[in-house]
């Protein structure tokens, strides 16, 4: 073997290791950036043994993002405590449920036909039925029953009260 074949073979085995290393290079670098999360939003899970998640709001999303409910707290001028609202495909509230200042707290199970309303306060539950007005309402309070039917003009066309 002469000096050029020689020659020849060391620049080629030096091509060969030049490849290598920019490989292994290249492969360490990912599995680093890989380890150090490079790139990657993080996900963020709530703990398996977790007690207590604490929030003033929460949001519940379909795959697509879009809001099927919320949970949160409320301090206005006549709610207090926490609501709870549910929400169609159309991304329409078609359940509502929230407490009152002054004790009580009512839900409304709704769509654009009609929608029932529940309220409870310190001296009963009321429970109304309405389509564009109220329609058809009961209630409980301090011992005393009461049924009343509206007709779709507003008038009262029955309505028993009892002890």
């Amino acid at each position: 073997m002469d000096l050029q074949q020689r020659i020849q073979r060391v620049e080629h085995e030096n091509r060969r290791l030049k490849m290598f290393g920019g490989v292994l290079s290249a492969l360490i670098g990912f599995v680093i950036a890989w380890q150090l999360g490079i790139g990657h939003t993080p996900q963020v899970y709530a703990q398996e043994r977790a007690r207590t998640l604490r929030a003033e709001r929460f949001e519940l999303v379909d795959g697509d993002g879009k809001v099927r409910a919320v949970l949160k707290t409320e301090d206005d001028a006549s709610r207090s405590g926490g609501s709870l609202e549910l929400f169609d495909g159309k991304g329409e509230a078609f359940y509502s449920a929230f407490g009152y200042k002054n004790g009580g707290g009512t839900f409304y199970l709704q769509s654009k036909a009609a929608f029932l309303n529940a309220v409870t306060t310190e001296s009963g539950v009321n429970i109304f039925l309405y389509q564009d007005r109220p329609r058809v309402g009961m209630s409980l309070n301090k011992g005393t029953s009461r049924l009343a039917v509206w007709d779709s003009a507003g008038d009262l066309t029955f309505e028993k009260t009892g002890q």
